[in-house]
């Protein structure tokens, strides 16, 4: 992605705004260093102790594998429905991010100014409204997974 960035033609940076670059960079690197290892591993965990209970009841039970085709299908389908509303909901809490990087940004390049017209109440109120809406769209994406968890159980 960086490479991508950094060839890319000066109308991409007139036209997407500096906040928007930094989220998708920053949420991307955090991904790698923090979230992939511990999802891989749990994946693999889950995969393999998923397997062994399959292979116990269906040797057990042989009829529970006719029994199980019709539930893969229901939690496919279940899956496809919720594969597209979360990743409609993370580009909106990724769309909704992006201008607080973008106000963080251009606070630090013009707190001189700032402090100069005394613009601090005018700021916070922005940074506040900003927050509040990205907060509505995290919350959004939080309850989906709570949704997919406890459906899942």
């Amino acid at each position: 992605m960086l490479d991508v960035t950094l060839k890319a033609p000066m109308s991409f940076f007139d036209v997407t705004p500096l906040g928007r670059i930094m989220n998708r960079f920053s949420k991307d690197i955090y991904t790698l260093d923090e979230q992939l290892p511990s999802s891989v591993s749990m994946y693999l965990s889950t995969v393999i102790k998923v397997l062994g209970v399959l292979v116990v009841i269906s040797s057990v039970t042989p009829i529970f594998t006719a029994c199980l085709i019709p539930i893969v299908v229901y939690y496919s389908i279940q899956q496809e429905f919720f594969k597209k509303t979360y990743r409609e909901l993370k580009r909106l809490d990724s769309v909704s991010r992006s201008p607080i990087y973008a106000l963080f940004q251009e606070t630090l390049d013009g707190i001189s100014t700032i402090r100069a017209f005394s613009a601090q109440s005018s700021l916070l109120e922005r940074i506040t409204l900003m927050l509040d809406k990205q907060q509505n769209a995290y919350f959004l994406t939080f309850s989906s997974q709570c949704w997919c968890v406890s459906f899942m159980n």
